[in-house]
């Protein structure tokens, strides 16, 4: 996600595809260090963002990189979720146009 996005919730990890929001969006990610402790596990890595709008996109295309960190937690049925996912932008912002 650009950078001046929160924190987001995901229920899954790994290459994702979606056509929300009115686009196709991949984020491939590498997950580079993953820390467990007991039912909670922390993991940092890298991600590539492309959203390429379709024609009711709300927003236009984008590309994003940076790296990311996500909270694990293994709920009672013994399957790890997603429960805090906060990518950080290394693109800069886009800038207003001069005037």
């Amino acid at each position: 996600m650009p950078g001046s996005f929160p924190p987001t919730r995901r229920r899954s990890s790994g290459a994702t595809r979606s056509s929300r929001s009115g686009g196709e969006r991949s984020r491939p990610a590498s997950g580079a260090y993953v820390l467990v402790s007991g039912p909670l596990a922390a993991e940092r890595g890298a991600y590539t963002l492309e959203f390429v709008a379709g024609a009711n996109a709300p927003f236009p295309s984008f590309r994003d990189q940076g790296n990311y960190v996500v909270v694990w937690r293994k709920e009672a049925d013994g399957v790890w979720r997603g429960v805090w996912d906060a990518p950080v932008s290394t693109v800069p912002p886009n800038q207003p146009p001069a005037k």
